[in-house]
């Protein structure tokens, strides 16, 4: 299978698990406060302690530790949570990322060599989509700059962002390349088209990327 068609796979995975999160974080607004409880019922043993932690906070973006997170739940947490950063992954697929993806939030930063985690609440526009705070730095750093072109390394991308690219966009030059905001694609690339930019041109080898100005 070829890494094109592995990518828009991938895309398609991902489309889907934004959509049935935006499903359920509207379903969850229609029952009158009921959500909550009901999403936080669905969050196995100690992991509903850093459930209600998050909820109870009132704020929309929330740095720890490994060790803060350790203490709001009361034993360790498991040894791949120090080892993997898919375990951080915004995901339902296992125990631990329940804990705060079915509340309505989402890691935006991993740190696994200082054990860090920043989470982000997701916000839902009127129409029911969530927000791009995650990438948004990009897009509004590429519209403040107004330049018709602009050359970024990789790192300066990623001082931009506060976080590491994820792997996609380090091994695949179409991981990069949108046609337009409104296409199904990834979070990304609906940023910086949103802003008025395009991708030029991609070099993984030298890690650089051209933005140009639509």
């Amino acid at each position: 299978m070829s890494d094109k068609l592995l990518l828009e796979l991938f895309e398609r995975v991902l489309t889907l698990e934004e959509k049935v999160a935006v499903l359920e974080k509207v379903a969850c607004s229609t029952q009158s406060g009921v959500c909550e409880s009901e999403c936080v019922s669905e969050v196995k043993g100690k992991y509903r302690y850093l459930s209600d932690y998050l909820l109870s906070s009132n704020e929309d973006v929330i740095p720890l530790t490994f060790g803060e997170i350790e203490k709001i739940l009361g034993e360790k947490l498991p040894p791949s949570a120090r080892e993997h950063r898919a375990m951080w992954a915004n995901t339902q697929t296992h125990s631990l990322s329940r804990a705060w993806f079915n509340i309505g939030f989402r890691t935006t930063e991993v740190d696994i060599d200082n054990e860090r985690v920043k989470f982000e609440r997701i916000r839902f526009t009127s129409e029911g989509k969530a927000t791009m705070s995650k990438y948004q730095p990009l897009g509004q750093y590429l519209e403040k700059s107004g330049k018709e072109k602009i050359e970024l390394s990789f790192s300066e991308i990623e001082r931009i962002l506060g976080f590491r690219l994820i792997d996609s966009l380090r091994k695949h030059q179409i991981a990069w390349y949108g046609a337009s905001e409104k296409s199904p694609t990834h979070v990304w690339k609906k940023v910086w088209c949103s802003y008025g930019y395009q991708v030029d041109t991609v070099s993984l080898d030298d890690e650089r990327v051209v933005f140009y100005k639509i």
